[in-house]
């Protein structure tokens, strides 16, 4: 594999990594993305909104609670964390019924502006899908 014959060759950049998981993403790849997401750590590369979000959607999909994990990490650190990612991430967690995401989520966007009509509505569809209206 071509990330595998770089690794320890060419050194990583946030961009590249950001690059790496939207591929990932895109083809489903969860395990390459994990190895990436690694190797950066290890390589001490400062994960950018990007990489996150590529990230967040991985996991989001599956239902995995190291979704929860990288969101917190990116409120520690500063990061950006758009209304637009938000929502995103909610559509996510209604499709994989991740009910306990989607009120951390919720309960960022509480604290930071309060509910907007679209984060409102993400949120409606999580409840829906998860038979709790």
């Amino acid at each position: 594999e071509a990330f595998d014959a770089v690794v320890g060759v060419v050194p990583l950049s946030s961009e590249a990594v950001a690059f790496i998981l939207e591929d990932c993403v895109k083809r489903g790849d969860v395990e390459l993305a994990a190895r990436a997401e690694n190797r950066a750590r290890e390589e001490g590369v400062v994960l950018q909104v990007g990489a996150f979000d590529a990230l967040l959607k991985l996991h989001t999909v599956r239902g995995d609670a190291r979704a929860v994990e990288l969101f917190a990490e990116m409120q520690a650190r500063g990061v950006r964390i758009s209304e637009g990612l938000c929502v995103g991430l909610l559509a996510r967690c209604a499709e994989a019924k991740f009910l306990r995401f989607a009120e951390e989520i919720v309960k960022f966007c509480r604290a930071r502006d309060g509910m907007s009509i679209s984060v409102y509505s993400a949120l409606m569809k999580d409840y829906a899908y998860c038979n709790m209206y």
